[in-house]
């Protein structure tokens, strides 16, 4: 896939349109990709919209590009997949992000469980990651092709995160029974637990809520592998719907 670019638009654009790029990505595109004024990109707003631009200007302290062609608005998506995943260590954390968005989850939400090793108590702390986390989202989307950014949910108890999702709610752990092989397209939010998964009471919490317990065959997998793996198989039976 041609590479593509995030680039915030308003509601309504058409050819002619001038849009910034901010320094950051300024410097991605200059520097790291060596793409010079006059060069066309291939665009998206985050918002179901494609459209490429010509680059137009560009410096140390931004650019700016003129929209060259402006395709037809995508819907967004009939039946969203949200992703609620335990808080994880590190690049771990980034690579379960990344890969969720890859297979189509259309909201993420962060979850602080009983075996959770990441606590985000400072304000500081927690922003400066939930802001690095949004850019690995942004990344994902431009690699994978998908035209609407997930939105990042600030990190929730399980219960919470439970009353959120009411009864959309499945839930991955070894206790559970096999994946069905073809499931209704319905709107559905996966809770992925940490490493070392779910303790006893919070999966009578599941079962209290009549929430479903799936397993993925006999092998155990990393909780950074899980996110990719569990949303790829819940698109699978439900028949990889838009």
């Amino acid at each position: 896939m041609p590479l593509r670019f995030l680039i915030p638009a308003p509601a309504t654009i058409e050819t002619g349109t001038t849009l910034s790029i901010d320094r950051e990505q300024a410097h991605h595109v200059g520097r790291v990709l060596r793409i010079k004024a006059g060069d066309s990109l291939n665009c998206f707003d985050g918002r179901g919209l494609a459209f490429s631009a010509a680059l137009t200007h560009i410096d140390s302290r931004g650019g700016e590009v003129t929209v060259t062609r402006v395709q037809t608005r995508l819907a967004p998506p009939p039946h969203p997949l949200h992703a609620a995943l335990g808080l994880l260590k590190g690049a771990a954390m980034d690579r379960a992000v990344q890969q969720a968005v890859e297979l189509g989850a259309t909201e993420i939400t962060l979850l602080t469980t009983a075996r959770t090793e990441v606590r985000l108590r400072e304000a500081k702390r927690a922003d400066n990651k939930l802001r690095h986390w949004q850019k690995v989202i942004e990344g994902a989307c431009e690699q994978s092709g998908a035209l609407y950014v997930p939105k990042l949910h600030a990190p929730l108890t399980l219960r919470e995160a439970l009353r959120a999702a009411g009864n959309a709610a499945v839930v991955f752990d070894q206790s559970g029974v096999p994946l069905p092989q073809a499931l209704g397209a319905a709107p559905r939010t996966l809770f992925i637990g940490p490493e070392g998964g779910w303790e006893p009471e919070e999966l009578a919490a599941f079962s209290a809520a009549g929430v479903p317990v799936y397993r993925l065959g006999g092998n155990i997998l990393r909780a950074e592998t899980m996110p990719g793996v569990a949303l790829a198989l819940i698109q699978q039976a439900q028949g990889w719907t838009p």
